[in-house]
């Protein structure tokens, strides 16, 4: 099931299922299209679904299709994993709909956001739409568990779409860190324990920042810039602080490819700005032991 909302009228909400005859009635194939896909034991009214949705609807004219899949994703992880591909299917299908029935430009106009478990179903679907290239594809902390990094037909990939950018904030734990778009941010190092997350021990605070930090990317293009880099050692030092930059938030830099990394504060507002991150001697050694601590939990927890 899915739900459409518009800027026009935002508390007019038009439920649809993929074999309705006719989906919506006031879809405009002329704006932009996002479809925002929830995780596991998530649904349409969960944080993650609404508040993306708002996201974009207090700022920005665009088309907002709510996937509601609770019904497989609020089953034991392995079902749900295993219901991501059917799931991906049908949205694949409702993409497909999208141009046929209203002439929607998928290689311009379509953007699939999805979290967790819907990070993968995202770039499946958007992969199996037979309509043309999507234009882009979000994958926010795409879900580890049961994952093979080598079977790129059952997760988010760089084929998904014609620009793939990920934000990993939970690896080593519930999300995957291997690079799996054509652009792959890493905020705080992309591993649990992230800042502002202490005592995460399950990583669910870890795993919501990716999400929470896409949300106030799109109120403030400004707050986060990540910087290119071979790694969060290596740009703690600074010395990629010269390299390319990638502004997250909804004008991207479609172009920009590899792997970027940026620091947060540990509350709201997470965005730090423009300013390049600076650590001083005290504030690296600090961060190595979070990390070596957050290492260490890992391994407990596992």
């Amino acid at each position: 099931m899915s739900s459409f909302i518009s800027r026009n009228n935002p508390k007019l909400k038009e439920v649809a299922k993929i074999d309705d005859k006719k989906l919506f009635n006031s879809f405009s194939a002329k704006k932009p299209t996002k479809i925002v896909i929830h995780g596991w034991q998530n649904s349409l009214h969960s944080p993650v679904s609404q508040n993306i949705k708002n996201a974009y609807l207090s700022k920005y004219d665009v088309n907002v299709i709510v996937v509601d899949w609770s019904h497989g994703a609020n089953r034991v992880y392995h079902r749900s994993k295993f219901a991501t591909i059917k799931v991906a299917a049908i949205i694949a299908e409702l993409i497909d709909r999208l141009y046929r029935d209203y002439g929607l430009d998928v290689t311009k106009n379509l953007h699939v956001i999805g979290h967790s478990l819907g990070a993968h179903i995202s770039g499946m679907a958007a992969r199996s739409s037979r309509v043309g290239n999507v234009a882009r594809v979000t994958g926010l902390d795409p879900a580890a568990p049961l994952f093979d990094y080598q079977k790129t037909y059952e997760r988010l990939s760089p084929e998904s779409a014609a620009f793939v950018e990920v934000i990993h904030t939970c690896g080593k734990r519930l999300g995957m860190r291997e690079q799996l778009g054509h652009i792959d941010v890493y905020p705080n190092s992309g591993d649990a324990v992230q800042m502002g997350c202490a005592n995460d021990y399950l990583g669910m605070c870890s795993h919501s920042r990716a999400y929470e930090i896409f949300i106030e990317a799109l109120q403030d293009p400004n707050a986060f810039m990540a910087i290119k880099c071979t790694d969060w050692a290596t740009f703690r030092t600074g010395s990629c602080n010269k390299n390319e930059k990638y502004y997250l938030g909804e004008n991207v830099n479609t172009k920009a490819r590899g792997a970027f990394f940026m620091k947060t504060n540990t509350v709201q507002p997470l965005g730090m700005g423009r300013t390049e991150p600076k650590f001083t001697p005290e504030e690296i050694e600090e961060d190595k032991s979070w990390q070596e601590w957050a290492s260490k939990l890992y391994d407990w927890v596992m």
